[in-house]
């Protein structure tokens, strides 16, 4: 525990001095991925494929305010399918209008969210999300995970049926089919119920006055995610978005980033709890106080076990 606290306390110090730093290194490494991610399954346009647009375009997009990152992205999407087909870009412009209408009325501060998403789908982890969002933010994130979720499905059928959008000459055709496949498929509001539910309860559990209520809820979200998905997948199938053993290593990694964030955030040292009650003129107040787990206490707690041992 005591290196866990060294390592908590260095992240600190360091992000304290270098935050602007990091935070743009952390935009960068996400929309670089993201970039490759999509020259990778819709690079339709070959002048953006180049290693060095892509790199270029992470840059930019690492410097901008988060939500015009957003669009850039989106942009970058919209090129790409408009070389397959214009109606097609078209309708998918007239969804992400829609879309980012209602994310920037709701959750407009979870703007890597949305872009974090469809890349862990094609890393087999976006179990992460709801979970860590359910401890870092609010139940409106609901909206940013939901739609991270459709642009995935979005980015997936264009991927999946990318030689026939380019061979056919039916625009109007190809706009029926994609609107048929995407919001018909049971798979994706299947997951975006999963995910919503999941961060409701991490959300709900992580807020009660009990013991070790952040590891409780990360792991009790993790388990009604793996549930939900479970029983969809048996009742439906899911084999092309996951495999029954990706659900469950996914939950765990879930489980695992879920617990880092709570040592990060949330790490205090219960066997300290005191109860405290005073009052005024109106009311008695009976209050728990519960005091963070500091690097000096776990280290004078390691000294006392060690000679306590010693003594014996």
């Amino acid at each position: 525990m005591t290196n866990l606290l060294m390592i908590r306390e260095w992240y600190r110090k360091v992000y304290s001095r270098y935050a602007i730093v990091i935070d743009i290194g952390i935009r960068f490494v996400i929309s670089l991925v993201a970039v490759l991610m999509i020259n990778a399954n819709i690079g339709a346009m070959s002048l953006l494929n180049s290693p060095l647009v892509a790199a270029v375009a992470a840059v930019v997009c690492a410097v901008v305010p988060k939500s015009l990152m957003i669009l850039l992205l989106a942009v970058l999407v919209l090129a790409h399918i408009s070389s397959l087909s214009i109606e097609l870009a078209g309708f998918i412009l007239a969804v992400l209008i829609i879309m980012f209408l209602l994310y920037f009325r709701f959750s407009a501060g979870d703007s890597l969210v949305l872009v974090l998403v469809p890349v862990l789908f094609v890393m087999k982890v976006p179990f992460i999300v709801p979970v860590v969002m359910g401890l870092a933010a609010t139940p409106f994130s609901i909206v940013s995970v939901a739609f991270g979720t459709l642009m995935y499905f979005i980015l997936k059928y264009v991927h999946m049926n990318y030689d026939s959008i380019r061979q056919s000459t039916d625009g109007l055709g190809i706009m029926t089919d994609m609107a048929k496949e995407i919001f018909t498929n049971q798979t994706m509001y299947l997951i975006m119920i999963a995910f919503s539910i999941t961060l409701i309860v991490v959300y709900i559990i992580h807020r009660l006055p009990v013991k070790y209520c952040w590891t409780i809820g990360v792991a009790a979200g993790s388990v009604t995610d793996l549930v939900i998905l479970l029983i969809g997948n048996a009742s439906f199938g899911m084999a092309d978005v996951f495999t029954v053993p990706a659900l469950i290593l996914g939950n765990i990694a879930a489980v695992l980033v879920g617990i880092c964030v709570t040592l990060m955030k949330h790490n205090v040292d219960y066997h300290k709890t005191e109860q405290v009650q005073f009052e005024d003129d109106d009311y008695y107040y009976y209050v728990k106080a519960v005091p963070k787990l500091q690097v000096e206490q776990e280290e004078r707690r390691g000294k006392k076990n060690s000679g306590r041992r010693a003594a014996r």
